[in-house]
């Protein structure tokens, strides 16, 4: 029997794989009782206790005081950094460098206004396709909840497409529904591909905003990538070989 409290409105107790930016944009609400648990309620709109999250350690500091002990490390995901902090199991900060990709479990906490992690568990990744799923993995549960990032415009080169959502969808005539990027796979891969040409301006093309031009865009982009035609250089951005 699951009680009211344990529901906790919609607020998930599981490792929710995140961004840093989500994470430390969100607003963190302390429990109003001891019944209640802390949270964060994201930017995005979801509210969790506990985040999991992909990235490379920048920094690093572990105190050598015999009566103090405790670690400081920070981690960057591409969208934002963010500290974890170890005051038990120092031995999770011993086992990794600076430069290390890991994947990090952790409670998400606050203290003078910061927010920071007390993992649960850092796994270092020597794949670093996992970098390429796990943005993938993202991007599709912001798809799922609707969630555009708004894109910079271009200065060196024409509009890819039209990524503005219109206040009202205009009627579409019968010469636009007979090209349909849905209807047509080897349409909307032809569009992927110069897409990425179009957009990469040398590091690379921002996989949400290559998503973003077709329903079907992220499947052709996975299968891109599964084919070695593309490839990603740092996580969340793709180049064509």
């Amino acid at each position: 029997m699951v009680s009211g409290n344990d529901k906790m409105d919609n607020i998930s107790r599981l490792a929710v794989k995140s961004r840093i930016c989500d994470i430390v944009k969100g607003r963190f609400v302390k429990g109003d009782s001891s019944l209640s648990y802390n949270y964060l309620e994201t930017p995005i709109g979801t509210k969790i206790t506990k985040a999991r999250i992909l990235g490379t350690i920048v920094q690093k500091f572990i105190s050598d005081s015999p009566d103090k002990s405790f670690a400081i490390l920070t981690i960057d995901d591409s969208t934002e950094t963010i500290t974890m902090r170890l005051w038990n199991n120092l031995d999770l900060a011993d086992s990794t460098e600076i430069g290390d990709l890991v994947d990090v479990i952790g409670l998400i906490r606050e203290y003078n206004d910061e927010i920071y992690l007390v993992p649960d568990m850092i796994k270092k990744i020597d794949d670093f396709n996992c970098e390429t799923l796990r943005r993938l993995e993202i991007v599709e549960s912001l798809i799922n909840l609707k969630i555009k990032k708004p894109t910079s415009p271009k200065t060196n080169s024409g509009p890819l497409t039209d990524t503005k959502k219109p206040m009202e969808k205009p009627k579409r005539t019968s010469k636009e529904d007979n090209t349909d990027h849905n209807k047509n796979p080897l349409k909307v891969r032809e569009i992927v591909v110069n897409a990425i040409e179009k957009l990469d301006e040398g590091n690379g093309a921002d996989i949400e905003e290559i998503v973003r031009l077709d329903n079907s865009a992220e499947d052709i982009l996975k299968d891109l990538l599964n084919e070695g035609t593309c490839y990603e250089p740092r996580i969340g951005r793709v180049k064509l070989l």
